[in-house]
Formats: structure tokens, C-alpha cells, sequence
């Protein structure tokens, strides 16, 4: 990919990051009545769905900055 290419990706996994970290710390009843939200809670609970959600958007916010900033994507 280009660089240009980079930075859109890179600033969509941001704002996806950064949207899994509020629905994690948040109570919003349309974000955690999904399917899939009801399904990992009902295997894990709600706690930790809500660590796991939390670890997930602060890991997928990180790989964005870095391929909006260019430190990843090359290769």
C-alpha cells in the first residue's frame, strides 16, 4: 500500500479503536444487545467481555496511529 492508502486505514482502525473503548466503558444497551456481545458475555461474562473489548480497542487504536503515522506498513 501507499502511503496515502496507509493513513486511511490507518485512521479507520483508529476510530474503530477508539469506538470499541467506548462501548467497552460505557452501558449503551444497543452496543452490548448484539449477537455477538450477547453471545462473548454469555461465555465469559460481562466484566471480562468488557476488559476484552477494552484491550482490543486500545490494541486496534495502536496499530492505527502507527500505520497513520508510518511506522508500520513498510514491506
Amino acid at each position: 500500500m501507499d502511503q496515502h492508502t496507509d493513513q486511511i486505514v490507518g485512521m479507520v482502525m483508529l476510530l474503530g479503536g477508539v469506538f470499541t473503548v467506548a462501548g467497552a466503558l460505557s452501558n449503551w444497551s444497543w452496543y452490548w444487545s448484539s449477537r455477538r456481545a450477547r453471545t462473548l458475555t454469555s461465555l465469559i461474562g460481562v466484566p471480562a467481555a468488557r476488559v476484552l473489548y477494552l484491550v482490543l480497542g486500545l490494541v486496534l487504536s495502536s496499530v492505527g496511529v502507527a500505520l497513520a503515522l508510518g511506522f508500520a506498513g513498510k514491506g
